[in-house]
């Protein structure tokens, strides 16, 4: 995690994204240790390397049932995520956000 400090309301949202995060993470395999290091690299992210643009499939809303619906094979069945691999994707688009 960074030394810098945030805000203390910033702080508890940011723990619980962690934790929710972290949980996510060791449900979809990873070790703990694993799982925490990809949180804290995430919680780095989003509130201190604003220049780091990179995401993981799973903020993604192509994201489905562990594959991604965005990207087919030539049997056109949706493929197989990166999903613990921070990447710029081409067709990535955030969950949660309304595009208009």
């Amino acid at each position: 995690m960074s030394q810098f400090t945030l805000p203390e309301e910033v702080l508890i949202k940011a723990i619980a994204q962690h934790t929710k995060r972290l949980n996510t993470f060791m449900n979809e395999g990873l070790s703990y240790d694993d799982a925490f290091d990809l949180a804290n690299k995430l919680l780095d992210r989003d509130h201190f390397d604003k220049d780091d643009d990179r995401r993981l499939c799973f903020e993604c809303t192509h994201y489905v049932k562990k594959q991604c619906t965005a990207f087919r094979d030539k049997f056109d069945r949706p493929t197989e995520c990166l999903k613990f691999v921070l990447q710029r994707c081409e067709k990535f688009n955030l969950k949660g956000v309304v595009n208009v």
